[in-house]
Parts: C-alpha cells; sequence; structure tokens
C-alpha cells in the first residue's frame, strides 16, 4: 500500500515538473524510503519483555522466599501468537531466577497430565496458565496444594 502510494505520488510529481532530475530523486528516494520503513518495523520491536502478569508473579516470588518449580509443558496444546512483545519467561524461565534471586526448576508436565512431583515442601510452584497449563482438581487435592497467586496467566501454588 505505501509503495503505490508512492510511486503514486512520484508520477504526480513528475508529470507536475516534468525533469528528469525529478524523476531520477524520486526513483533513488523511494527505495530508500522503503528499506527505512522496512528497518523500523523489524528492529523497533521487543523481542521479549516482561509483561504486568508476569512482573505482579515475579514479585510474589521474590517475597515469598521459596524457591520455584517451573511445571513446562511437553506439547502446548495452545501456542500463543506474540507479534510484537512475548513474555520474558515464555521460553526462558532461568532469567526469572536472576529477577527473582531465587533458584528455578523445570520440571516437564508428565504426557498423562499428572503431574507427579518430589520435594516440593518449602517451594513454590509456578503454573505458566497463558501456554495452555493449569493444575486439575485432582492434582491440587493429591499433592496438597493451596493456591497463592493467581492472574489468569500465571498461577502459584505451594503445599498446605
Amino acid at each position: 500500500m505505501i509503495t503505490i502510494a508512492l510511486i503514486a505520488l512520484a508520477i504526480i510529481v513528475f508529470i507536475k515538473f516534468k525533469t528528469k532530475k525529478t524523476l531520477i530523486f524520486l526513483i533513488i528516494s523511494i527505495p530508500i524510503i522503503l528499506l527505512s520503513l522496512a528497518f523500523v518495523i523489524v528492529f523497533s520491536r521487543s523481542k521479549f519483555a516482561l509483561t504486568s502478569f508476569e512482573i505482579n508473579a515475579l514479585q510474589t516470588i521474590r517475597n515469598s522466599g521459596k524457591n520455584v518449580i517451573y511445571v513446562q509443558q511437553i506439547n502446548y496444546s495452545i501456542k500463543p501468537i506474540y507479534k510484537a512483545v512475548k513474555p520474558l519467561i515464555y521460553d526462558n524461565y532461568s532469567y526469572a531466577g536472576g529477577l527473582t534471586g531465587k533458584d528455578w526448576q523445570a520440571v516437564m508436565r508428565p504426557t498423562n497430565h499428572i503431574l507427579k512431583i518430589s520435594n516440593y515442601e518449602n517451594k513454590l510452584i509456578v503454573i505458566p496458565r497463558y501456554l495452555g497449563s493449569d493444575l486439575s482438581d485432582y492434582e491440587i487435592n493429591s499433592l496438597k496444594l493451596r493456591k497463592t497467586f493467581d492472574n489468569a496467566q500465571i498461577a502459584i501454588f505451594e503445599k498446605i
């Protein structure tokens, strides 16, 4: 769309002034403008950012004084598409350890979707709900967990 508008502008300017210098200037300037626009679009986008739901969860974790078990999905049933900003701990949960000052350990969610973990006393269990993960009532009851944080994107549990 922008290219068509620039070419139309070049034709109108050439018809009005009818000089070869104007035509050459416009032919050279159109690709420069398009490359500049492409450069801005590609490189101005943030690849990773701390989203508001992550900031709240990370503050809760930092204030708790407990280390973290991060539950990863094996196959994402819901894979969100982030065009401009991707949540920081979407693929890189290890960054969260540096931000919270806590030890983060990843645990893969089993294919049967029933989480079985051991040695989780005095630790927080972080569930990235925005990746389609959550704990069922059965898992919560069998592991004797209670929810300490939930912002519809990330849920944090701890042992009762």
